[in-house]
Order: C-alpha cells, then structure tokens, then sequence
C-alpha cells in the first residue's frame, strides 16, 4: 500500500477526462502563461487570462499548497509550489479545472467534505496527467 488514503472518485466519463487535459495543455501553452512564468522567475504577482481563465500567481501563497480555486471567477491562483517541476505544474492545473468542473469550491462545506473535495481532485489529476502522458498529450 502506499500509504495514502482510498478516495472512491466521482465517475468521470473519458471524453470529459480528455477535454480537461487538452484545456491544461491550451492553458500553459498560452502567452498568457508565459507572462506568468515570467512573473514567477522575478517572483511578482501577476494575473492573466488563458484560455479563457483567470488565472494568479501570488508569490507568497502558503508553502504547504500549490493552488487554489477562485470558483467565482473560474479561474485558480498559483503559488511557488506550483512551479517546482513541469509535472507538479500540470497535476496543480489539472486538479484546479477538476474543482471548477465539479464545484469543488464555493459554498461553504465542513473540513471533512472539503477533504473528501480535495482528495477527488488530487485523484483525479494524478490519472490525468499518467494518461496524458501515456496519449503523449502532456
């Protein structure tokens, strides 16, 4: 076992799977996140569109995460954690337009709920990004 937690994922059709994917590739393949990128090298706030996303970069996001949905904004925002490697970046993207697709944030929900959210969304983007990676998408 590897020790993490079994999370029963929602059920989640491969057309749906295969459209978040390409959405993540459109994302960081964007000027927009270019711009981004280059924000990250200088370590400075910055905020962009791409692909129709509003998506953030906020330097000094807490070291223990990586992302964050701005549901109302359908949009993310990004922190350094984020940045430490090409997979880390597309798993984070991956899981953010998880939670937008699946509401994932937004109303209020207890701690344990929000776990449950969190863990789904984790879920699902390591099988993302592994068939991503297999259809060499990512």
């Amino acid at each position: 076992m590897s020790g993490k937690p079994a999370v029963a994922a929602p059920v989640q059709s491969a057309s749906l799977t295969l459209r978040l994917i390409l959405e993540a590739r459109t994302i960081m393949a964007s000027p927009g996140f270019d711009s981004l990128r280059v924000a990250v090298g200088k370590c400075e706030h910055a905020e962009v569109r791409a692909a129709g996303r509003r998506i953030v970069y906020q330097p000094d996001f807490p070291d223990n995460r990586c992302g964050m949905t701005l549901s109302g904004e359908d949009g993310f925002l990004l922190g350094p954690r984020a940045f430490a490697s090409r997979e880390e970046l597309y798993r984070t993207v991956l899981q953010e337009l998880y939670r937008l697709r699946n509401g994932g944030s937004g109303a209020a929900v207890d701690a344990r709920r929000a776990r449950r959210r969190t863990l789904e969304a984790r879920a699902f983007s390591d099988r993302a990004y592994d068939l991503g990676c297999r259809l060499a998408l990512l």
